[in-house]
């Protein structure tokens, strides 16, 4: 299941839900949002340096796998919540290059 796929396809059917959106990307302007925004950051920056941990080195290639999937699901989330539009306009971009070439 991609579960930003999935909001890709809900911004294109819901109106009230783009409306939404672009209100959401109005905030961005706040002294809220900027702590948000650090802490989304934050939370990126630590998961950069569990690769360069002992910890990470010490894991079996499965173990490394999962992580690195793991890790890499979670920063596309927090992408997201950074820029909502930004990577649903960036999906239907990817669609429509798609689309031209199949």
């Amino acid at each position: 299941m991609n579960l930003l796929k999935e909001f890709t396809v809900y911004f294109q059917q819901s109106e009230e839900f783009q409306r939404r959106l672009i209100e959401y990307e109005r905030v961005k302007d706040s002294d809220a949002w900027k702590l948000h925004k650090e802490m989304l950051l934050m939370m990126r920056g630590i998961m950069a340096n569990e690769f360069f941990s002992k910890r990470y080195t010490d894991l079996n290639a499965t173990e490394k796998d999962i992580l690195q999937k793991t890790i890499y699901n979670i920063n596309q989330i927090i992408g997201f919540l950074l820029e909502p539009l930004g990577y649903i306009k960036k999906q239907n971009l990817w669609k429509n290059l798609t689309k031209r070439k199949g």
